[in-house]
């Protein structure tokens, strides 16, 4: 849209505004924002590698099996895991442990403490705004939120089941990997996500959401029993 509009016509939009004043004005900061997110993402990672080196050693032992090979792909889902779901020894994810740094300016540790709370969810596309916003709905809760994903709202559609985290603030954003399923795949995701829930004796809407955080290893690697070949679209949102 932007290479194709003036600055100073008026919003295609509709609010009358000018463009450049409008949504242009808007996608800017919604890219300043996203860049920002991306570096504290960085941050975190390479604080973790100084302050946490065994503890990834032995994340990475867990996580790689006996083969101890993985892909581009594994290696970030690792990453995320490894910061947002994986607990220490003395409690507390390696992300959350970064978000309560007495040293981090205001603005880095309120980034880094929505990062570290963004858990994994089944999420049912609603709505989509190519390059910009998606609208979804939480597959357990039935929940809507309209959140700005300037990577995957360029891949989903209308009734895509995404597994993917969303990070707290203003506005909502995803972040981290993200897995597309198709709307056929939903009972077999649901089947499995009850499986993981109830091994806890439990199978209620707080042991599900429990179950995301408990197993989100499991369900990022889950492959519905009705794939054959296919591979499932992996998408990245942040860092």
């Amino acid at each position: 849209m932007g290479a194709s509009v003036s600055r100073n016509s008026p919003c295609p939009c509709g609010s009358g505004r000018k463009y450049k004043r409008c949504c242009l004005a808007e996608g800017e900061r919604a890219a300043r924002a996203a860049r920002f997110d991306d570096a504290v993402g960085r941050r975190i990672q390479d604080w973790s590698s100084k302050a946490l080196g065994e503890e990834i050693s032995a994340a990475l032992k867990e996580f790689v099996g006996p083969d101890g090979t993985m892909d581009g792909d594994e290696f970030q889902i690792f990453a995320t895991w490894f910061h947002n779901d994986r607990e220490l020894p003395e409690g507390d994810t390696p992300a959350r442990r970064y978000a309560a740094r007495a040293d981090l300016p205001e603005r880095e540790r309120a980034v880094a403490a929505g990062i570290a709370d963004a858990r994994l969810g089944f999420y049912r596309v609603i709505a989509v705004e190519p390059g910009s916003w998606l609208v979804i709905e939480d597959v357990v809760r039935g929940v809507r939120a309209r959140v700005r994903s300037q990577i995957v709202s360029r891949e989903a559609v209308r009734w895509d089941i995404l597994l993917a985290r969303v990070m707290e603030g203003d506005p909502l954003t995803l972040w981290g990997p993200t897995r597309f399923f198709k709307p056929c795949d939903e009972p077999e995701l649901l089947a499995e996500l009850e499986r993981l829930a109830g091994a806890s004796g439990n199978d209620d809407e707080a042991a599900l959401t429990r179950a995301f955080h408990c197993h989100a290893l499991e369900l990022m690697r889950f492959r519905p029993p009705g794939w054959s070949v296919e591979p499932s679209f992996f998408t990245l949102e942040g860092d």
